[in-house]
């Protein structure tokens, strides 16, 4: 009812909701990669991939994950020292 008489009163209806396109969030280590995906400001775990630093392997099932997800980008999380400055798990990350 409420579309009905907007529309009589001349202005324009409203736009259904956009829905934020999926995003990866990838949480490297040494041994294990932790992966999850979140559209807008809600995230869901998918999985953990444990590796032996194979990075070809972690790489090619990260883009398994994200074709099935039809993600749209990736975000790698940067582990930060307390003190804010950037340690040895930083640089293995990067």
């Amino acid at each position: 009812w409420l579309l009905v008489a907007t529309l009589v009163a001349g202005a324009r209806p409203l736009a259904p909701p956009r829905i934020a396109p999926p995003t990866l969030g990838v949480d490297y280590g040494l041994r294990r990669v932790g992966v999850c995906v979140g559209v807008g400001f809600a995230s869901r775990p998918l999985e953990v991939i444990e590796h032996d630093e194979d990075i070809d392997a972690v790489v090619a099932r990260l883009l398994q994950i994200a074709r099935r997800e039809r993600i749209a980008s990736i975000v790698v999380g940067l582990p930060l020292e307390k003190d804010g400055a950037e340690g040895l798990q930083c640089a293995a990350t990067r």
